[in-house]
């Protein structure tokens, strides 16, 4: 899979996080994948992860509202994994 750039990815995050959040309350699975991209194109751009975690929080607050602690904890723990997860080789989710 090739990478995606940091604003490509973060409109997925962002209409992710948005319809994750019109159908229920809690962050579901399916943001992990658009969570851990957007932290690793940030990271593959040179954004460094104190940035990138104000960035994710950002964005979390901006698409949940009153509701923004339900998610930061699950889509930061993703973001943190997809920013320092190996660049090259497999693993999880990310390639």
């Amino acid at each position: 899979m090739n990478p995606v750039g940091p604003a490509r990815a973060r409109l997925t995050l962002q209409e992710a996080l948005r319809s994750a959040y019109a159908t229920r309350l809690a962050p579901p699975a399916s943001l992990e994948e658009p969570a851990r991209r957007y932290a690793r194109a940030l990271r593959l751009s040179g954004v460094s992860i104190e940035s990138a975690l104000v960035d994710v929080k950002t964005l979390v607050r901006e698409e949940t509202g009153d509701h923004e602690m339900l998610y930061i904890p699950r889509v930061v723990g993703w973001a943190v994994a997809g920013y320092f997860a190996r660049i090259t080789g497999s693993f999880d989710t990310i390639p």
